[in-house]
């Protein structure tokens, strides 16, 4: 694309390639002056060294997250159902058609989450494919890259994880059930801590030592990849969970 004169060339997964540092390092000192450079990464640490050093005081960091509800609203062209209020407390009368068109739209949301090319997919059928293939290349991919082998193993973690979404997160339990060390399980929640598959809530104390130590609760980034390894997708009203 083209802004002003200065063109905008985007690299994609640029972590792929083998050195690209001396990449970006050698397109800043040929064409800084005339481009401007989007490059996208998985791996968390993957241009840290050169973003902190030579281009720390040009480079702007964005962490992609799923869209959120209003986001979702938008996509789908019902934008006007809804305002993004600054205050939490503020609240607006909504007629009844819709409530109820919001109410369906709520339930496909929380049904298949907000990955934008599976919000925009359809049939229900072919979000759920696209679900899957980006499960497989999560960990065909971008989980070998950080090293993790005993795909099997990491597999059955995350499926423990959507189990448990929303609860407080034993890691000493967590591996005793899968036979593996606690070593491997803080790995593992790392790796996908850094691709954005997970969060970890700390509880609040004022004594920050015993935060540390107390168990936190984990919570899948987006609904739409929680569910379809769960592989459940029904409405709220016949969700166990």
């Amino acid at each position: 694309t083209v802004n002003r004169g200065r063109s905008t060339v985007i690299f994609d997964d640029i972590d792929l390639l083998n050195d690209s540092e001396t990449f970006l390092r050698e397109i800043d000192q040929r064409y800084s002056e005339f481009i401007n450079v989007i490059v996208s990464y998985t791996k968390g640490d993957a241009l840290d060294h050169l973003y902190c050093t030579e281009l720390s005081d040009r480079a702007s960091y964005y962490q992609l997250k799923p869209i959120d509800f209003y986001e979702f609203l938008t996509f789908r062209g019902f934008n006007g159902i809804l305002e993004r209020n600054h205050s939490p407390y503020q609240r607006r009368q909504i007629d009844v058609d819709s409530a109820t068109q919001l109410k369906i739209l709520f339930n496909e949301f929380i049904k298949f989450g907000g990955i934008p090319e599976v919000v925009l997919a359809e049939p229900a059928s072919k979000k759920k494919d696209l679900l899957s293939a980006y499960i497989a290349t999560l960990l065909q991919k971008d989980v070998q890259n950080e090293g993790i082998r005993d795909i099997s193993k990491l597999y059955m973690f995350i499926r423990l994880l959507a189990e448990k979404s929303g609860q407080l997160l034993n890691s000493n339990e967590c591996a005793k059930q899968l036979g593996l060390s606690i070593t491997a399980i803080e790995n593992y929640l790392k790796v996908l801590e850094r691709l954005s598959v997970i969060s970890r809530i700390k509880p609040f104390y004022g004594n920050y030592d015993k935060e540390l130590r107390k168990m936190p609760i984990v919570y899948f980034n987006d609904l739409g990849i929680r569910n379809s390894i769960l592989g459940t997708f029904q409405s709220i009203e016949d969700r166990y969970d």
